[in-house]
């Protein structure tokens, strides 16, 4: 069985998976909106329905904005010198943007900022189900484990293939 996550393009096919239930969505020239899917910052991938609440859209929009500088911010850091003053003077002018959206007068027009932010790309973290870990993917739980028990992929891939001649074996082993 093929495992894929998030988004997989084969010529103008398009195929989403749900990196909560393991929804396949696939069609032609389609988008996350047409399979009612959203990314979030982190790249996780999931349903509609897996979204969480955080709130009203000016909340929401809060919420894109913060993450969008924090992502500038490591950018930044990643690119040092060479990309400073663009991402500088990107995270100043979101900063300002930040603070004028947080004021009470402010005009919320969401759809603009949904538009602007490609909120169906750039869901917020806080939106996230994986990023705030009511689900986990088996990915993560293997580097979890790894990481606790002081063992590398390679370390646990020969244990085994030293334990099991088959992959039958380990099936049964594993039930």
């Amino acid at each position: 069985m093929k495992i894929r996550s998030g988004f997989v393009s084969n010529s103008s096919s398009s195929s989403f998976i749900c990196d909560v239930c393991g929804q396949d969505v696939s069609g032609w020239d389609m988008g996350l909106y047409d399979a009612e899917m959203y990314e979030c910052v982190n790249g996780h991938t999931f349903c509609e329905e897996h979204a969480l609440n955080v709130g009203d859209e000016k909340t929401m929009a809060i919420n894109i904005v913060e993450d969008q500088i924090k992502s500038l911010k490591r950018s930044q850091e990643k690119y040092g010198e060479e990309g400073d003053t663009y991402y500088l003077d990107r995270i100043k002018d979101e900063e300002e943007f930040l603070a004028e959206l947080k004021k009470d007068d402010y005009e919320l027009d969401f759809d603009q900022i949904s538009e602007d932010y490609e909120l169906r790309y750039s869901y917020p973290e806080k939106g996230c189900p994986i990023c705030q870990m009511e689900t986990v993917m088996d990915s993560d739980m293997v580097s979890y484990l790894l990481k606790k028990n002081g063992v590398t992929k390679n370390e646990v891939k020969e244990e085994m293939k030293a334990k099991f001649s088959s992959y039958d074996e380990l099936k049964n082993y594993s039930k």
